[in-house]
């Protein structure tokens, strides 16, 4: 392992979450970067937002992956991190068995799927047998006629606002020649002739907003750098990221720097025999 160790992300409610990196601190960037690697943390950055995440980082130079896990667990029981207390839907660790609570979450959501004939290892054979057993009880969704009509209002609501909007894949020739015509009109259609596309491209020569214009075109543009203002924004909006990204790595680093001294006098296992003390 690469700088293997364990983050603990704290949120605005005082709940935490504790994790095990082989390469600190990519998964805890990944997390607070929306992976949904773990649904309890994603959905609470997703609430309370990144900025507001305390990031704690507690490395283990050369610590092997079993005690790692080992140690992980450890964190797990000591901050009482697990799910509903915490973030943590496990206690910790490889292999590690969900806790009773979750693990009745899943049997339920499972048991509710296999029903619904919606479960991701329903093979087609599976799902054509559950559909055709329905059908002949008269329990499929399709055949209750409520249902049927709700459908049908919804699609005949989707098809008018796809017809107003000349989007509908079945409009006749007509329509589609009126859209068009108004589309080469405005010039936004992408087939416009080359007289068409000379005009447009003279017009923003003349206004100064072609993106082929340089410094040296008397036709220069007002900005300062002679681009465009939405490559301007777009290249502000990468810098801010950029930025953003650097500012969050330094202070990981600097708060990891300070607070070392004092991680290292917390009670932490002894990592020789850490597999057989805290192997829970």
């Amino acid at each position: 392992m690469k700088n293997p160790g364990l983050y603990i992300l704290t949120s605005p409610s005082g709940k935490q979450y504790v994790g095990k990196d082989s390469n600190l601190p990519s998964r805890a960037t990944q997390h607070l970067h929306g992976r949904p690697q773990c649904p309890a943390i994603h959905d609470a950055i997703q609430k309370y937002g990144r900025n507001v995440f305390s990031v704690e980082i507690i490395r283990y130079p050369g610590i092997s992956h079993e005690a790692l896990n080992a140690v992980e667990r450890w964190w797990i029981r000591r901050l009482q991190t697990l799910s509903p207390s915490g973030y943590n839907l496990t206690e910790g660790g490889d292999g590690v068995v969900p806790s009773e609570e979750t693990r009745q979450k899943m049997r339920e959501n499972a048991v509710k799927r296999v029903e619904d004939g919606t479960h991701n290892f329903l093979d087609g054979e599976v799902a054509r047998h559950t559909n055709k057993k329905r059908l002949e009880d008269g329990t499929h969704i399709f055949l209750d006629d409520e249902i049927q009509q709700h459908a049908k209002k919804k699609r005949d609501a989707t098809n008018k606002k796809r017809l107003k909007d000349g989007t509908h894949n079945f409009l006749n020739d007509d329509f589609q020649r009126q859209v068009q015509k108004k589309r080469v009109a405005n010039g936004t259609h992408h087939f416009l002739s080359g007289e068409i596309s000379r005009r447009t491209h003279k017009k923003r020569l003349d206004e100064g907003t072609h993106h082929f214009l340089g410094d040296s075109n008397p036709a220069k543009r007002l900005s300062k750098e002679g681009r465009h203002p939405q490559t301007i924004k777009r290249l502000k909006g990468q810098w801010c990221y950029i930025i953003a990204v650097s500012r969050f790595y330094y202070e990981i680093h600097d708060y990891t720097l300070k607070r070392r001294k004092d991680f290292l006098s917390k009670d932490i296992p002894d990592l020789s025999n850490a597999e057989q003390t805290y192997l829970f």
